[in-house]
Protein backbone atom coordinates (compact mmCIF):
# COMPACT_ATOMS: atom_id res chain seq x y z
CA UNK A 1 0.00 0.00 0.00
CA UNK A 2 0.86 3.68 -0.38
CA UNK A 3 1.24 3.75 3.17
CA UNK A 4 3.62 0.86 3.19
CA UNK A 5 7.20 3.17 4.30
CA UNK A 6 5.56 5.87 5.80
CA UNK A 7 3.79 4.10 8.52
CA UNK A 8 7.44 2.05 9.82
CA UNK A 9 9.19 5.51 9.19
CA UNK A 10 6.47 7.41 11.72
CA UNK A 11 6.90 3.94 14.19
CA UNK A 12 10.64 4.12 14.08
CA UNK A 13 10.69 7.54 15.06
CA UNK A 14 8.81 7.34 17.99
CA UNK A 15 10.23 4.33 18.84
CA UNK A 16 13.25 3.04 18.41
CA UNK A 17 13.77 0.10 20.49
CA UNK A 18 11.62 -2.28 18.60
CA UNK A 19 13.35 -5.51 16.52
CA UNK A 20 9.77 -6.09 13.82
CA UNK A 21 7.41 -4.11 12.73
CA UNK A 22 4.38 -6.50 11.78
CA UNK A 23 2.00 -4.84 9.05
CA UNK A 24 -1.85 -5.10 9.43
CA UNK A 25 -2.95 -7.58 6.71
CA UNK A 26 -6.18 -9.51 5.15
CA UNK A 27 -6.28 -11.97 2.13
CA UNK A 28 -8.27 -10.67 -0.97
CA UNK A 29 -11.82 -12.01 -1.71
CA UNK A 30 -12.43 -10.80 -5.44
CA UNK A 31 -13.65 -13.50 -6.93
CA UNK A 32 -11.91 -11.81 -10.45
CA UNK A 33 -8.25 -12.09 -8.56
CA UNK A 34 -8.49 -15.89 -7.31
CA UNK A 35 -8.83 -19.49 -9.00
CA UNK A 36 -12.68 -20.33 -7.52
CA UNK A 37 -14.95 -19.42 -4.64
CA UNK A 38 -13.64 -22.81 -2.93
CA UNK A 39 -9.87 -21.10 -3.33
CA UNK A 40 -11.40 -17.63 -1.50
CA UNK A 41 -13.38 -19.58 1.68
CA UNK A 42 -10.55 -21.54 2.28
CA UNK A 43 -8.18 -18.43 2.61
CA UNK A 44 -10.92 -17.15 4.56
CA UNK A 45 -11.34 -19.69 6.98
CA UNK A 46 -7.41 -19.98 7.24
CA UNK A 47 -7.26 -16.02 8.02
CA UNK A 48 -9.61 -16.56 10.71
CA UNK A 49 -7.51 -19.70 12.06
CA UNK A 50 -4.50 -17.36 12.19
CA UNK A 51 -6.44 -14.60 13.93
CA UNK A 52 -8.38 -16.99 16.20
CA UNK A 53 -4.85 -18.38 17.19
CA UNK A 54 -3.12 -14.86 17.93
CA UNK A 55 -6.36 -13.83 20.04
CA UNK A 56 -5.67 -17.44 22.31
CA UNK A 57 -2.40 -16.51 22.50
CA UNK A 58 -3.22 -12.72 23.65
CA UNK A 59 -5.74 -14.10 26.18
CA UNK A 60 -3.18 -16.60 27.51
CA UNK A 61 -0.98 -13.65 28.17
CA UNK A 62 1.85 -15.55 26.09
CA UNK A 63 4.84 -12.81 24.87
CA UNK A 64 4.32 -14.60 21.74
CA UNK A 65 0.82 -13.61 20.26
CA UNK A 66 1.73 -12.20 17.34
CA UNK A 67 1.12 -12.61 12.59
CA UNK A 68 4.28 -14.80 11.37
CA UNK A 69 3.09 -13.66 8.04
CA UNK A 70 6.79 -13.06 6.26
CA UNK A 71 4.96 -10.56 3.80
CA UNK A 72 3.65 -8.35 7.13
CA UNK A 73 7.38 -7.90 8.56
CA UNK A 74 9.97 -5.25 8.86
CA UNK A 75 13.24 -5.64 10.51
CA UNK A 76 15.10 -3.91 11.90
CA UNK A 77 18.53 -4.63 10.09
CA UNK A 78 20.37 -4.00 13.49
CA UNK A 79 18.48 -7.37 15.21
CA UNK A 80 18.02 -8.84 11.89
CA UNK A 81 22.01 -9.52 12.21
CA UNK A 82 22.04 -10.23 16.14
CA UNK A 83 19.91 -13.74 15.31
CA UNK A 84 21.51 -13.89 12.14
CA UNK A 85 18.62 -13.54 9.69
CA UNK A 86 16.16 -16.07 8.02
CA UNK A 87 16.75 -19.86 9.25
CA UNK A 88 17.61 -22.44 6.31
CA UNK A 89 14.25 -24.01 5.74
CA UNK A 90 11.86 -25.57 3.66
CA UNK A 91 8.95 -23.72 5.51
CA UNK A 92 8.07 -21.65 8.45
CA UNK A 93 11.13 -19.19 7.85
CA UNK A 94 9.17 -16.42 9.41
CA UNK A 95 7.64 -18.23 12.27
CA UNK A 96 11.48 -19.00 13.26
CA UNK A 97 12.55 -16.16 12.85
CA UNK A 98 9.89 -14.18 14.73
CA UNK A 99 10.25 -16.28 17.45
CA UNK A 100 14.17 -15.18 17.34
CA UNK A 101 13.85 -11.60 17.24
CA UNK A 102 11.08 -12.02 19.85
CA UNK A 103 14.16 -12.66 22.44
CA UNK A 104 15.93 -9.88 21.48
CA UNK A 105 14.01 -7.14 20.95
CA UNK A 106 10.35 -5.62 20.80
CA UNK A 107 7.51 -6.97 18.64
CA UNK A 108 5.08 -4.60 17.71
CA UNK A 109 2.17 -5.05 15.34
CA UNK A 110 0.96 -1.87 13.52
CA UNK A 111 -2.39 -0.47 13.86
CA UNK A 112 -4.69 -0.44 10.53
CA UNK A 113 -6.36 2.98 10.01
CA UNK A 114 -5.11 5.98 7.70
CA UNK A 115 -1.49 5.99 8.29
CA UNK A 116 -1.28 2.65 7.81
CA UNK A 117 -3.07 0.83 5.26
CA UNK A 118 -3.33 -3.37 5.68
CA UNK A 119 -1.25 -5.34 3.19
CA UNK A 120 -3.71 -7.23 0.69
CA UNK A 121 -2.14 -10.97 0.01
CA UNK A 122 -3.42 -12.83 -2.74
CA UNK A 123 -5.72 -15.83 -2.24
CA UNK A 124 -3.87 -18.77 -3.47
CA UNK A 125 -3.39 -22.99 -3.49
CA UNK A 126 0.56 -23.64 -3.60
CA UNK A 127 2.59 -26.73 -3.46
CA UNK A 128 5.65 -25.01 -3.17
CA UNK A 129 6.10 -25.75 -0.05
CA UNK A 130 4.46 -28.35 3.38
CA UNK A 131 3.11 -26.21 5.21
CA UNK A 132 2.01 -22.22 5.51
CA UNK A 133 -1.00 -20.48 3.65
CA UNK A 134 -1.29 -22.05 0.11
CA UNK A 135 -0.64 -25.50 1.83
CA UNK A 136 -3.21 -24.68 4.14
CA UNK A 137 -5.82 -23.64 1.69
CA UNK A 138 -4.80 -26.63 -0.66
CA UNK A 139 -5.99 -28.75 2.13
CA UNK A 140 -8.75 -26.84 3.16
CA UNK A 141 -10.56 -27.54 -0.32
CA UNK A 142 -9.87 -30.86 0.17
CA UNK A 143 -12.67 -31.04 2.82
CA UNK A 144 -16.10 -32.82 1.88
CA UNK A 145 -18.01 -29.23 3.50
CA UNK A 146 -15.83 -26.41 3.98
CA UNK A 147 -17.56 -24.46 6.62
CA UNK A 148 -19.04 -27.85 8.60
CA UNK A 149 -15.30 -30.04 8.59
CA UNK A 150 -12.71 -26.57 9.20
CA UNK A 151 -11.90 -27.04 12.41
CA UNK A 152 -10.23 -24.19 14.97
CA UNK A 153 -8.53 -25.15 18.08
CA UNK A 154 -10.52 -26.01 21.13
CA UNK A 155 -10.39 -22.97 23.40
CA UNK A 156 -9.27 -24.74 26.61
CA UNK A 157 -5.96 -25.15 24.94
CA UNK A 158 -5.72 -21.69 25.60
CA UNK A 159 -7.35 -21.47 29.05
CA UNK A 160 -4.91 -23.99 30.23
CA UNK A 161 -1.59 -22.10 28.54
CA UNK A 162 -2.76 -18.99 30.45
CA UNK A 163 -2.72 -21.26 33.66
CA UNK A 164 0.71 -22.41 32.90
CA UNK A 165 1.86 -19.07 32.26
CA UNK A 166 0.23 -17.50 35.08
CA UNK A 167 1.95 -19.86 37.42
CA UNK A 168 5.78 -19.08 36.62
CA UNK A 169 5.16 -16.71 40.30
CA UNK A 170 4.12 -19.01 42.46
CA UNK A 171 6.08 -21.36 41.14
CA UNK A 172 9.17 -19.25 42.00
CA UNK A 173 7.88 -18.66 45.18
CA UNK A 174 7.69 -22.14 45.92
CA UNK A 175 11.54 -22.92 44.76
CA UNK A 176 9.93 -26.13 43.92
CA UNK A 177 10.94 -27.80 40.94
CA UNK A 178 7.73 -30.57 41.14
CA UNK A 179 5.38 -29.41 38.53
CA UNK A 180 2.52 -30.57 40.26
CA UNK A 181 3.30 -28.85 43.84
CA UNK A 182 4.04 -25.34 42.46
CA UNK A 183 1.01 -24.73 39.58
CA UNK A 184 -1.94 -26.20 41.23
CA UNK A 185 -3.20 -25.79 45.28
CA UNK A 186 -4.96 -28.62 47.03
CA UNK A 187 -8.33 -26.61 46.39
CA UNK A 188 -7.78 -26.11 42.25
CA UNK A 189 -6.83 -30.06 41.63
CA UNK A 190 -9.99 -31.34 43.94
CA UNK A 191 -11.85 -28.93 41.28
CA UNK A 192 -10.39 -30.46 38.27
CA UNK A 193 -13.18 -32.73 37.79
CA UNK A 194 -12.66 -33.03 33.54
CA UNK A 195 -8.45 -33.74 34.59
CA UNK A 196 -7.47 -30.63 32.19
CA UNK A 197 -4.91 -29.69 34.79
CA UNK A 198 -3.43 -33.04 34.69
CA UNK A 199 -2.87 -33.33 30.58
CA UNK A 200 -1.39 -29.96 30.91
CA UNK A 201 1.27 -30.98 33.57
CA UNK A 202 1.81 -34.19 31.40
CA UNK A 203 1.79 -31.68 28.21
CA UNK A 204 4.60 -30.00 30.08
CA UNK A 205 6.72 -32.57 31.39
CA UNK A 206 6.44 -34.18 27.77
CA UNK A 207 8.48 -31.05 26.28
CA UNK A 208 11.10 -30.93 28.90
CA UNK A 209 9.94 -28.71 31.52
CA UNK A 210 11.36 -29.99 34.49
CA UNK A 211 15.03 -29.53 33.12
CA UNK A 212 14.01 -25.86 32.22
CA UNK A 213 12.71 -25.48 35.61
CA UNK A 214 16.03 -26.59 37.54
CA UNK A 215 17.90 -24.56 34.81
CA UNK A 216 16.33 -21.33 35.67
CA UNK A 217 16.10 -21.99 39.29
CA UNK A 218 19.68 -22.46 39.25
CA UNK A 219 20.56 -19.45 36.99
CA UNK A 220 18.01 -16.94 38.49
CA UNK A 221 18.35 -13.90 41.49
CA UNK A 222 14.83 -13.21 41.33
CA UNK A 223 11.33 -13.62 39.67
CA UNK A 224 12.32 -11.17 36.36
CA UNK A 225 14.98 -13.32 35.93
CA UNK A 226 13.54 -16.49 36.73
CA UNK A 227 10.15 -15.50 34.13
CA UNK A 228 12.48 -14.59 31.96
CA UNK A 229 14.51 -17.52 31.65
CA UNK A 230 11.26 -19.69 31.19
CA UNK A 231 9.74 -17.51 28.83
CA UNK A 232 12.94 -17.48 26.94
CA UNK A 233 12.62 -21.37 26.55
CA UNK A 234 9.10 -21.69 26.84
CA UNK A 235 9.03 -19.77 23.16
CA UNK A 236 6.37 -19.65 19.97
CA UNK A 237 7.93 -22.96 19.08
CA UNK A 238 7.14 -24.78 22.38
CA UNK A 239 3.73 -23.24 23.13
CA UNK A 240 2.95 -24.49 19.76
CA UNK A 241 4.09 -27.86 20.94
CA UNK A 242 2.20 -27.84 23.89
CA UNK A 243 -1.05 -26.95 22.46
CA UNK A 244 -0.71 -29.53 20.02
Amino acid sequence: PETYFTASQIQVEREKDHAILIYPFHHRDDPGQAESEDVILATQLYELSLRYYVAGMKFAGSPYAFHTICSTMAVNAEHYAMVRGFPRREAGEDFYLLNKLAKVGRVLELASGPECEPIEIQARRSDRVPFGTGAAVNKIIRLQDLLVDYSFYNPVVFELLGTWLQALPSIWRSSDVDLANGMMSRSEEAHDTGGNHQLLLQGLKEIGVQTALDHAFRQSKDLQQFTRHMCTWFDAFRTLKLLH
